[in-house]
């Protein structure tokens, strides 16, 4: 919105109406960044008092630049956010626009702001306040800090460092008193004048203002012993030249101010530079975070670093406790109460006397709070408000953007559960229909007319329904087993087992058919920590995989030490596996395209999986350069237990 669209709205206001048992706050407005800080503690007052507040800005006619009227609306439009009634006035002094604003609202009191500068053209807030108290007494005016007043010098030490300044002072002028009796008689006074100036400049400097006055004073008494035309009487023996002196000093004092102005200026903006920084790497790193935890832990180390001082994250929990955030906080943190309409966020801080607080709205609630821990007096430098602001907002931005990580996240699980479920009905109920088809037709034919069929077509019905039925118990057991394994239900008990007992286990058990197992196993291959019923039915799921998939082909089980790991491979010279499918074969209900024909279900490789998985290890598959398929199963190895030696017989 543009200035000039914000005005012409914000003047059509002519008249607001508002109750005579409710007075209005006015805050007046100006067009520069100060005025946010009138505007949250315009918000704060309004709310403690249950009152409803206006925000004026006085356009005064011929001395805003569009710049600032955009900038005026910008802060109108925060003001609104807030729950304020917004009012623009056009006027030809500020004065005489607040007094209409007064008028047309019937506030009775109003908060202004204040600067502290302490130049006197910086002081004009201060006169609108004077002006409009001897136009309009009746008026309550409250004045609000804007600018805090920057310190020229750290404060000194009571005794100490006053002593040293005052000797140091009066050292220098002592040696420019010695200087100036040496110098030759021919030179003109004016190298008197620059001697005592640049003394007194480096005073100044060094110790401050004060002690530069003091000095430029000592200085012209100095003068007026030794370098006046009444020499060794204080009283002036030409005025004009001791005018004269005393300027040029003043002078100096004055440039040596600018200076340290200019300087002082020079570091806040690095400062403000470096924070500006800071921020930008506070928002990179909370980009990374996944939870409040570690946005509390991000903005925590980042504030001891800047102010020295840690910043809490208090979290609102289900019960509607508080949660500090990270949990190292010194003392147990309890959140004030901010009144109804929290949701509204301000940028101002509530104090309590040991902490500042600062509310961080989300929707219709209060989901969570920045706690600062305040000084002594309870002040907060202008600094440290700042930053804290700047601060707020990144969090709110972070906190807002896991809440939304963890929405997508709880879709996207409930997505993939949906398309899981829909896969598993789908290929259960085709799996389990198969069977019990084949089974029911078999059980009709023998019921309907059993005396008319022959026993060879009886055994044949007969052998069909206890085929079927083990495949389909088998499939019934290898989902259970699945689920199982997945849900914790089965946990792995390790023991140090023999893996050639274990491999010859499973062979006896596996239908190998035409294909022979070719066994290689090392001779010194140690004990493995394993459960050996779980392991004997991961190697029947890969020998039967590589039975139902290469029926003519032989099939090699094979194991080797590497490292600290047991590498088992189970390998065929069937058609392998394609690249694009090797990681999906293990997923439930998964067969290779083309391949559904086979009589498999595609569980036997998700149980393998979830079997390597509980003894802490992992399985592969891969393609050979010679062909087939090869499937390594890689299983952690442990210290093997030792055993004891035998006791030797002793002969009696």
């Amino acid at each position: 919105m543009t200035a000039m669209t914000a005005m012409t709205a914000m003047t059509a206001m002519t008249e607001i109406t508002v109750p005579e048992s409710s007075k209005p706050l006015l805050v007046s407005l100006g067009s520069d960044a100060q005025a946010l800080k009138l505007i949250h503690a315009a918000f704060w007052a309004a709310r403690e008092s249950g009152r409803p507040w206006i925000a004026l800005h006085v356009q005064v006619i011929g001395e805003e630049e569009p710049e600032e009227q955009d900038q005026a609306s910008l802060w109108l439009e925060e003001a609104q956010s807030l729950g304020a009634t917004t009012l623009w006035i056009q006027a030809r002094t500020r004065v005489t626009g607040i007094l209409e604003g007064l008028k047309q609202t019937g506030a009775e009191e109003i908060l202004m702001g204040r600067s502290q500068d302490r130049w006197p053209w910086g002081r004009l807030g201060h006169s609108s306040a004077q002006e409009l108290r001897r136009r309009q007494p009746s008026i309550q005016i409250t004045s609000l800090a804007l600018a805090p007043e920057i310190p020229r010098h750290p404060a000194m030490p009571p005794l100490g460092d006053r002593l040293g300044a005052l000797f140091g002072s009066l050292g220098i002028l002592g040696a420019c008193l010695g200087l100036g009796a040496i110098l030759p008689p021919e030179l003109p006074l004016p190298a008197i004048f620059l001697l005592f100036l640049l003394a007194t400049a480096l005073i100044a400097q060094k110790w401050g203002l004060g002690t530069g006055a003091i000095a430029v004073l000592a200085s012209a008494i100095i003068f007026d012993l030794v370098f006046d035309s009444a020499q060794g009487s204080l009283r002036v023996g030409n005025w004009p030249l001791m005018a004269l002196f005393i300027v040029v000093l003043g002078g100096g004092q004055f440039a040596v101010a600018l200076s340290e102005r200019l300087d002082q200026q020079t570091r806040t903006s690095r400062r403000r530079a470096a924070l500006q920084a800071a921020l930008l790497l506070l928002g990179r790193n909370f980009a990374k975070c996944t939870s409040p935890l570690e946005i509390a832990t991000a903005l925590s180390h980042l504030s001891e670093r800047l102010i020295h001082r840690p910043i809490y994250l208090l979290v609102r929990q289900a019960d509607d406790s508080w949660k500090t955030l990270p949990e190292q906080a010194q003392e147990p943190l309890a959140v004030p109460s901010f009144g109804p309409g929290s949701q509204q966020e301000s940028l101002e801080p509530k104090l309590d006397g040991h902490h500042a607080y600062l509310p961080l709205g989300h929707g219709s609630a209060l989901e969570s709070v920045l706690c600062l821990p305040a000084s002594d007096r309870n002040e907060l430098d202008s600094e440290t408000l700042e930053l804290l602001r700047g601060f707020a907002v990144q969090v709110a931005l972070a906190l807002e953007r896991v809440r939304w990580l963890e929405t997508a996240q709880q879709v996207r699980l409930e997505n993939e559960s949906e398309r899981m479920r829909s896969s598993l009905l789908g290929a259960i109920s085709h799996d389990l229909r198969t069977p019990l088809a084949g089974i029911q037709g078999a059980a009709s034919a023998l019921l309907l007319d059993s005396d008319a069929i022959p026993e060879a077509t009886r055994r044949d019905l007969l052998g069909m329904i206890h085929g079927e039925s083990q495949r389909l118990t088998l499939l019934i057991t290898n989902l259970l087993d699945l689920t199982r394994l997945e849900s914790g239900a089965i946990r792995v008990q390790k023991e140090w087992h023999s893996l050639e007992e274990v491999v010859g286990s499973a062979l006896r058990r596996t239908e190998t058919g035409p294909a022979q197992v070719r066994v290689d196993l090392p001779n010194d291959l140690p004990l493995v920590p394993m459960d050996a019923a779980l392991m004997e039915q991961l190697l029947i799921n890969l020998l039967e995989n590589a039975r139902r998939h290469a029926p003519e082909s032989p099939v090699t089980l094979a194991a080797r030490i590497e490292n600290v790991s047991l590498e088992i491979r189970v390998s065929d010279r069937g058609p392998g596996i394609p690249e694009d499918f090797r990681e999906r074969v293990f997923d439930k209900f998964f067969r290779l395209p083309g391949r559904t024909t086979d009589g498999g279900v595609g569980l036997g490789l998700a149980i393998c999986d979830a079997i390597a998985k509980a003894h802490g290890g992992s399985i592969q598959a891969h393609s050979p350069s010679e062909g087939g398929a090869c499937f390594r199963v890689i299983l952690p190895m442990e210290e093997a237990p030792s055993i004891p030696p035998e006791p030797e017989d002793t002969k009696p």
